[in-house]
């Protein structure tokens, strides 16, 4: 046996210790379900001929400015990601953890820290009652039938306009008390397909 050079053989896994390079190498057959303990890696690198370490766990290690690329990791736990930016492949989506800003979606839906941006359509969902901003117009829905409109026409005439839609026969100026609502002023079409309306008032008209 050399100086500094030591060999040990156990279950066809071969041990080598080269003391002069502080190097370590296991060779031959694999290393199943094993334990290995290191208090302190310097500048080392660990590697597997295939790329990949299958079923390993790294517990209760703090790794300092460690880039990990290319990994495959079947779970990860959150509260111990605290710092950082966490970035889709594509860059699409992306969330500081340092200063709370995110942008997802290409920039659908963004924070930069003082104002919040949301871009395409927008539905908020009651049981079957339904609000939809789209385009500088609100729709109002019911069980899937289209009741009205708040918008914003770019063509003449400008409004803004309360249209009623196609589902809709009526559109109704009331004002909720408690839990009931008492109507001031209606525009009744009749029927759907009417274009011409019966306007009604309650109360007196100044």
């Amino acid at each position: 046996m050399l100086p500094g050079i030591g060999r040990d053989v156990y279950s066809g896994i071969s041990i080598v210790l080269i003391k002069n390079t502080r190097e370590v190498k296991f060779t031959g057959d694999k290393i199943a379900a094993a334990t290995i303990t290191a208090n302190k890696l310097v500048a080392g690198t660990i590697t597997a001929a295939s790329g990949i370490i299958a079923d390993a766990a790294i517990t209760n290690a703090k790794i300092a400015d460690a880039t990990i690329q290319s990994a495959k990791i079947a779970s990860l736990d959150a509260g111990k990601v605290t710092t950082g930016t966490l970035q889709s492949a594509t860059g699409n989506s992306w969330i500081s953890l340092t200063n709370g800003q995110f942008s997802f979606g290409n920039g659908a839906l963004a924070w930069n820290g003082t104002s919040l941006t949301a871009k395409g359509s927008f539905e908020a969902l009651s049981g079957s009652f339904l609000a939809k901003l789209d385009a500088g117009s609100v729709k109002l829905s019911s069980s899937g039938v289209d009741l009205g409109y708040f918008s914003i026409q770019t063509a003449g005439p400008t409004g803004p306009w309360i249209t009623a839609a196609a589902g809709a026969k009526t559109i109704n100026f009331a004002k909720l008390v408690s839990t009931s609502l008492y109507t001031a002023y209606q525009i009744d079409w009749g029927t759907t397909s009417s274009t011409s309306a019966t306007h009604r008032l309650w109360g007196s008209l100044n």
